[in-house]
């Protein structure tokens, strides 16, 4: 499985700071300021941990810049989000300003909630959060810019299908695996795009791609599994331990897991093996970790007629 690519991932990376510090944060590429990634260990004790938190210096000012993702809106996030607040409060003392990306439009209110405020007895907490709307950003200025780590989040904004080429051609320029396979995973969320036409886009990456099962093991995907089985062990721990497990290990397994892994099979097919990708073998099987060990077998098999019998026979 891909244990070292989930350990290395970066939902926002650590590559381009300035760049994505500018789309979500609104702070000028020139500005006169040093950026300093916060260890995650530091952010929040306990289960929940915050996606990426950064320590901005300018002049003699001392700040947090926290930006959060959620794949889709739920009732949750604004709680979430004043928990990370008070836990960067507590370990840094210093003025938290928190960004929240959310990547989709599916089930978000309008208006999104911008706070979270409780009280309990004597104690009264109000935080306010930056709620950022992909879908409505101007993806085309992003692709503009030119910087090859930002590409796969313009395909979530408001974007014409020749920007998405152009920047296609840009991440290919890299030869970034990883890069790759964002691009990818990103512009296939709530199917915006089609992967086998985002993978051709990526010309000479595409092969290596498909190859190394980067698609079937992206560490964008195992980033929000594990947000997921974090969200329902606590919500779970609040009702009692025995049923927090369960809901935590129900909300960790991605629902449709083994109909992303058939998908992924048929494409690598369709690539190597045009025709095989319609078996009716494919549709009879439904454990996700099995697929992925066919998929593995596929991908280095040298003719038809094995990849054939393999389909038949796993």
């Amino acid at each position: 499985m891909a244990q070292p690519w989930d350990r290395n991932y970066k939902l926002f990376g650590q590559t381009d700071l300035r760049g994505l510090l500018c789309v979500f944060g609104g702070i000028p590429l020139d500005a006169d300021i040093a950026i300093e990634a916060i260890p995650k260990e530091l952010i929040l004790p306990g289960l929940l941990i915050a996606d990426d938190a950064y320590l901005i210096r300018e002049g003699e000012h001392r700040g947090v810049l926290h930006l959060e993702a959620e794949l889709r809106w739920h009732k949750g996030i604004p709680r979430d989000m004043g928990r990370y607040a008070q836990a960067l409060d507590l370990r840094l003392e210093l003025p938290v300003r928190s960004i929240l990306v959310l990547l989709t439009r599916p089930s978000a209110p309008d208006p999104v909630p911008d706070s979270y405020e409780f009280q309990r007895g004597a104690m009264q907490f109000r935080f306010d959060y930056e709620p950022v709307k992909l879908w409505e950003m101007d993806g085309a200025r992003i692709v503009d810019m030119e910087r090859p780590r930002l590409m796969p989040w313009a395909l979530l904004m408001d974007i014409p299908r020749e920007k998405v080429r152009k920047a296609g051609e840009i991440v290919e320029a890299t030869m970034d695996r990883e890069l790759g396979a964002q691009f990818v995973t990103f512009g296939t969320l709530g199917k915006r795009y089609d992967r086998v036409e985002l993978l051709e886009m990526l010309g000479r990456l595409q092969p290596m791609l498909l190859r190394d099962e980067i698609l079937e093991q992206s560490g964008f995907v195992q980033h929000f599994q594990k947000k997921a089985f974090e969200r329902g062990v606590e919500q779970g721990l609040e009702q009692g331990l025995e049923q927090g497990l369960e809901a935590g290990l129900e909300k960790g397994r991605a629902d449709g897991q083994g109909e992303e892994a058939r998908r992924m099979l048929r494409l690598i097919l369709s690539q190597r093996f045009p025709g095989l990708e319609d078996s009716s073998a494919i549709d009879r099987l439904q454990d996700a970790a099995m697929i992925e060990r066919l998929v593995a077998r596929i991908v280095v098999v040298e003719n038809r007629d094995e990849a054939a019998a393999l389909l038949r026979d796993f």
